[in-house]
């Protein structure tokens, strides 16, 4: 889909149960409140995470300019339109629709698979949902998350979510044990990696996952994208 199509069939429209976007949000909702937060292969979607992740300033790092545009598009109403006023209900956050727009600071053209993303500094939080997923060997998921994990603080946060999709064999065959053990590489130690099951036929099972930064011990990050 292109990123208009993608936004009118999974955003625009009223909240779709099942497909574990309530799942994901009880999961960030977790998460302690941070200053700084990087979305990396963000789409146009980093908001509907902001309904539940308490962050002072979001900066939204995609491949696609378009996704971008309707990121920043979005910012801008007034009301929460769509998906977003369930999922405000469902994050109990508390936090009202001003506070979850004002929370886009930038964004950012790059190819979060390739390429070292211009950020300026490192964040409390890096989160994906979707770009790890699209990885076709075990290594190459490795090294993005090796990247990722560079522009991670000291006792920094990580979550995301990855999609499987029901017609892309190119794509990596996830497990626990891969998450588990490639942030484990970059000092990072995962309280919750799960897989559940959606009602979407193109996309039948998520994958999430949550975890944190200890800057007592372990490898520390190292190399790029």
């Amino acid at each position: 889909m292109d990123a208009l199509e993608y936004w009118d069939t999974y955003y625009s429209q009223p909240f779709l149960y099942g497909m574990g976007t309530e799942n994901i949000l009880r999961l960030l909702a977790g998460l302690p409140p941070v200053a700084t937060w990087i979305d990396l292969g963000c789409g146009s979607e980093s908001l509907l995470w902001a309904c539940a992740i308490r962050a002072g300033a979001l900066h939204a790092v995609d491949s696609d300019g378009e996704r971008l545009r309707l990121l920043e598009k979005h910012s801008e109403t007034t009301e929460p339109t769509g998906s977003y006023a369930t999922a405000i209900a469902l994050a109990g956050s508390g936090r009202s629709w001003d506070d979850i727009r004002a929370t886009l600071r930038t964004t950012t053209v790059a190819d979060c698979l390739t390429d070292q993303p211009a950020i300026p500094d490192t964040a409390e939080l890096v989160t994906q949902f979707g770009l790890l997923g699209l990885c076709e060997a075990r290594d190459r998921f490795r090294a993005a998350v090796t990247g990722s994990a560079s522009l991670l603080a000291a006792d920094g946060w990580v979550a995301g979510a990855n999609w499987v999709a029901a017609d892309k064999p190119e794509r990596i065959q996830l497990d626990e044990q891969l998450y588990l053990d490639s942030f484990a590489d970059n000092g990072i130690r995962l309280d919750h990696v799960e897989r559940i099951a959606s009602t979407d036929p193109a996309y039948p099972f998520v994958w999430m996952y949550r975890g944190k930064r200890d800057s007592r011990g372990g490898p520390s990050p190292s190399g790029s994208y």
